[in-house]
């Protein structure tokens, strides 16, 4: 009897084990809209026309709109492998938290092309490419609903190409010029 009520409580905490586990594991998941869709499904490609719009939400959240959109997904059409869309291009994307729990805004736009690699989580913009980064308001920033953004400066960077490393959380800027801008008090 004892060993029943043993196994019993052994598999009752794997479960609660697993349970927390499927929890802390967040998944990224991807939406895709357009006026037109073509499907390959022996290539597993899809071309979306006309106001293409992609909104990825998970452990950072990403919205980019264009005219068009080439998307690869995986053999079993579970995940987004990787997207082109064809400028011009606005990509808005908040980052996950940093170490000091700090999120940030990334409001980006380029006028040839943005790409996206799932694999190497690298954003890269081609073409007159622009973009802002500013910190997200915390609730420590006691901002009003809705405002979401922190007192803080805002960076501007323009340039032929900008690369985001969303792995690594490094913004790369060819032919680069930047602007700091820090709010009065």
């Amino acid at each position: 009897m004892k060993s029943k009520l043993l196994v019993a409580a052994l598999v009752s905490l794997l479960l609660v084990v697993a349970a927390v586990a499927q929890q802390v594991k967040k998944a990224q998941n991807a939406v895709i809209t357009a006026q037109t869709m073509d499907y390959d499904w022996v290539n597993n490609t899809l071309d979306f026309t006309g106001n293409a719009k992609v909104v990825l939400t998970g452990p950072y959240d990403a919205t980019m709109t264009a005219p068009s959109l080439a998307v690869k997904l995986s053999p079993q059409a579970d995940r987004v492998l990787s997207f082109v869309g064809a400028g011009p291009v606005n990509f808005t994307l908040t980052t996950k938290p940093d170490a000091n729990g700090l999120r940030r805004r990334i409001v980006a736009t380029a006028k040839e092309q943005a790409t996206y690699t799932d694999d190497t989580q690298i954003i890269k913009l081609i073409g007159g490419a622009t973009a802002d980064l500013l910190p997200v308001a915390t609730t420590a920033d006691n901002a009003p609903a809705g405002e979401g953004l922190a007192k803080a400066q805002a960076v501007h960077f323009t340039g032929q190409t900008i690369t985001a490393n969303l792995k690594t959380n490094k913004l790369t800027v060819d032919d680069a010029n930047l602007t700091v801008e820090t709010k009065a008090q």
